[in-house]
Formats: structure tokens, C-alpha cells, sequence
């Protein structure tokens, strides 16, 4: 699998420096071949990109693979290159080759699909709001009815626990006009 690092400028080279640090930080990753095809190693390296391809769930991250792989092929032709071993060229440029057919193939479908699925998507987008606005209008109508029966639950208990006050403060006077009357006597 590719081994991604910043491209970073060359350390002698005083005032000369690239275009920004944040594309040297964020978007100037240069992808270094992993193993290679001389390795013993190398069918790993493959059924591990395999692998991670099948266990990707959205199109943009197999997509996103298929575009890794295919640049980690390049590299492996590049580096084998440099070292004089031209023997797996042809095969990882059909690799190659394959990997970029199956990514524009990939591409050209979401593209096709796009408006169609926005459509679907906007018309449940829609759905949803007309059955909330519904539900908040039909909780609203709801709402004087629930307000006036809290209000009379609340002045009913109120009024109870008054007239419970009243007859406690009520039998309270009794009893001590009863120990007055006891008093006096």
C-alpha cells in the first residue's frame, strides 16, 4: 500500500520556496510505493488494497482508492524504473490502466445518478417538512383546549387545597375557643 508524505522544498535553496505552506502541508502529498512487485511480499501489499476496496462503503472513498492505487502503480513503475528493473512495467500499467477505466466508470455513473438522486432526496426533504408543519398546526389547534383543562386542573386543585386550609384554620379556632371557654371557667 502507498506511503503518503508532504513534499517539502529543498532545505540549501534560501528565498526559493513553493506557492503556500498550506499546500505544502495539506494538499502536496506525494505518494511513495509501498512493497514492490520484485518483493516476495507484493501479492500482500495487493489483497490489502483489494481488501480495503470491498470493506469501503461510500462510492467517493472506493473511488478515492481506485485513484490511490492507481498513482501507487505509477510510483512502483518509477521506482522500478530507477533501479533498472523494467520486467513488471507492463502489468502495472494495465493495473494501472484499470484502475483509472474503473474510476471514470465509477465517476461517469454518480454523475448520471446525481439529479435523480437529488430529486429523491429533495422530495423527502419535502415530505418531511409538510408532515411536520402539520404535525406543529394540528398541536397548535390542540394547544387552547390543553391550556384552558391545565389551567382549570390547576385552579380546581388550588381551590381544594384552600378549602382544606379553611377548614383546618376553621377547626383550629374551634379548639381554642374551646380552651378559652375551659379557661374562663
Amino acid at each position: 500500500m502507498a506511503n503518503y508524505t508532504l513534499a517539502s522544498p529543498n532545505s540549501g535553496q534560501g528565498d526559493e520556496s513553493f506557492v503556500s505552506q498550506k499546500f505544502l502541508e495539506e494538499d502536496a502529498q506525494v505518494v511513495k510505493p509501498g512493497i514492490l512487485p520484485k518483493s516476495f511480499w507484493y501479492w500482500a501489499d495487493v489483497f490489502a488494497e483489494e481488501v480495503q476496496y470491498v470493506f469501503s462503503f461510500s462510492d467517493e472513498s472506493k473511488l478515492n482508492l481506485l485513484l490511490n492505487n492507481a498513482n501507487e502503480r505509477l510510483e512502483e513503475m518509477r521506482a522500478l524504473s530507477e533501479e533498472g528493473i523494467t520486467k513488471y512495467n507492463d502489468d502495472l500499467n494495465t493495473k494501472y490502466e484499470g484502475y483509472i477505466k474503473k474510476a471514470q466508470e465509477m465517476y461517469d455513473k454518480l454523475k448520471k445518478e446525481a439529479p435523480e438522486k437529488l430529486s429523491k432526496y429533495q422530495g423527502d426533504l419535502e415530505k418531511e417538512i409538510l408532515r411536520q408543519e402539520y404535525e406543529l398546526k394540528r398541536q397548535a389547534k390542540k394547544a387552547p383546549a390543553a391550556y384552558e383543562q391545565a389551567s382549570n386542573d390547576l385552579a380546581g386543585g388550588l381551590l381544594s387545597n384552600f378549602k382544606k386550609i379553611l377548614d383546618h384554620l376553621s377547626w383550629k379556632k374551634q379548639q381554642i375557643s374551646q380552651q378559652r371557654a375551659e379557661m374562663t371557667e
